[in-house]
Formats: C-alpha cells, sequence, structure tokens
C-alpha cells in the first residue's frame, strides 16, 4: 500500500535552453555542460546544493526538485539574480567555436510530491512545474526580451506565499500576471525578465487575465487534481419563430399582433376568444 506519508512539500524549478535543437552535435555538448556549471554555482549562490536534490538533465534543460526545508523565499530571487548574472557573463565572453550562448527560460512551483517514486518524481505540482516552462507566453516575453538571458514564470503559490510580501529585492512592479493554458491544464502564473518592461510587450496581451480574475488561483486545487479546461457557457435558446421582414402591429388588450406581408398573423399573449 502506498504510503501518503511520503507526500512532502518541495519547491522545484524547471530550465530549458532556448533554440537547443538549432545547435550541432558539439555545440549541444558545450551547453550541456555549461548549463551544468551554471546552475550549480547559481544554487550554491542560494544556499542550496545540488547534489541535495533530486535533479533530472533532459540534455537541453533540467528539472530538479530542492530539499523540503529550502527557504524558498531566499531560494527564489536570490537564485533567479545569480543565473542571470551568470548567463550574461558568460554570453559575453564569447569565445572560439563550439562555445555557444545560452538563453534560458524558468519555471518555479512547490508543492505536494514524492521523491521515491519507482522512475523519479511522482505529484501534480511536478506535472504542473513542467507545464509552466512550456507557456507560450513565456517563450514569447524571451523572444521579444532580445537582450535578454533569462526569462522566469513563476506559480501564483510561489508569488503570493514568498515574493508578494516585498521582502526581498526583485522588483514586484516587473511581475506581469498572465493565464497559461498548457494541453488540458489553466494555470495562473506571473512572468518576469530582468531589465524588460513587460507590460510594454504587446503580444503578451492576449494572455492577461481577464478583469474581473480572483487573486490566489493556485495551479494545484484543494483536491490535487489538475484543472480541466473551463465549462462553456450554455448556448442560448433557440428563437421560436422568425421575425418577419415587413409587419404590421395592432395593439389588442395590451398585446401584439404581428401581420406579415405574406398575410400570416403572429400572435403573442393575447386570448383567442372572440370579438367583442
Amino acid at each position: 500500500m502506498s504510503d501518503s506519508r511520503m507526500r512532502k512539500i518541495h519547491p522545484m524549478l524547471s530550465l530549458d535552453i532556448e533554440n537547443y535543437t538549432g545547435r550541432n552535435e558539439a555545440e549541444q555538448f558545450q551547453a550541456q555542460k555549461s548549463l551544468t556549471g551554471l546552475v550549480e554555482t547559481a544554487m550554491r549562490e542560494a544556499g542550496v546544493d545540488l547534489n541535495d536534490c533530486w535533479p533530472q538533465f533532459s540534455g537541453d534543460g533540467l528539472f530538479a526538485v530542492l530539499p523540503a526545508d529550502t527557504q524558498m523565499d531566499r531560494f527564489a530571487e536570490t537564485f533567479i539574480e545569480e543565473l542571470n548574472v551568470l548567463l550574461g557573463t558568460h554570453n559575453r565572453r564569447r569565445r572560439p567555436r563550439p562555445w555557444t550562448p545560452i538563453r534560458l527560460r524558468m519555471s518555479l512551483h512547490e508543492g505536494p510530491v514524492r521523491t521515491d517514486a519507482a522512475t523519479g518524481i511522482a505529484g501534480d505540482p511536478a506535472v504542473a512545474v513542467n507545464r509552466l516552462i512550456d507557456a507560450e507566453a513565456l517563450r514569447v516575453a524571451l523572444a521579444a526580451c532580445q537582450g535578454a538571458d533569462l526569462a522566469v514564470i513563476v506559480s501564483d503559490r510561489i508569488y503570493t506565499d514568498h515574493l508578494s510580501a516585498g521582502y526581498g529585492s526583485l522588483d514586484l512592479a516587473a511581475f506581469r500576471p498572465v493565464h497559461v493554458a498548457v494541453k488540458r491544464n489553466r494555470y495562473r502564473a506571473y512572468l518576469y525578465v530582468p531589465n524588460c518592461d513587460l507590460f510594454k510587450i504587446p503580444e503578451l496581451d492576449r494572455f492577461s487575465l481577464p478583469p474581473d480574475s480572483p487573486p490566489g488561483t493556485d495551479p494545484d486545487p484543494p483536491s490535487g487534481g489538475i484543472p480541466g479546461p473551463s465549462p462553456s457557457p450554455p448556448s442560448p435558446p433557440a428563437p421560436n419563430h422568425v421575425q418577419p421582414r415587413t409587419q404590421s402591429a395592432h395593439n389588442i388588450r395590451n398585446s401584439v399582433v404581428n401581420q406579415t406581408d405574406s398575410g400570416d398573423i403572429n400572435i403573442r399573449d393575447i386570448n383567442l376568444g372572440g370579438r367583442r
């Protein structure tokens, strides 16, 4: 029998290299090597040892579950800032090929997962963080901010529980709320690109939240399931008659009789008794 007590709340992240498949084998090899070094250094500066995590490298990226006791408030802002600085240094110290520049997309989330699953990590939050990294809004943000090296998307839970209090050094006004739809999943999340004003990018307008969207919508509902698409509104009832092209109207007992040019009579709300 599965032991639900093995579930613990863990922070987690996902990283993906932009245009990885557009590189040759030698460049891919170098990109993987560079990514590993950059992540290890940034994590160490944020107080986390990658060896204490549950990492899954995938060639063009990384999915990692952090220790349950990670101080997410500190880690989120420090890791973002350090990784951005390291990427900038890497990309601006050009070397002969097969050295290659790296631009990254990153997602952050947390929630209850099991780290003892047979093939890795089990739990809806692990699905959510990997859905967020594939968000079209995140790809659009990185593509639009050509001078940026890093584009970040954080779940509503990370933003609300760890960033919105404002104790850190990240500029909260730079986080743009967005609606994310990936496969059958729907999420509220926040975009952040260092030194880029996302509110001035019209390509992101189609991902904006509705004006009446309630705050605090988490990727993981209380049931632990992954939310599906919102149900479609019911269709309006079909009209019970076709409006005639021309008509004459006569008031009878506060009701209306409509006579069409074909001679038909449409009667609504009228007593069909004999003429008085």
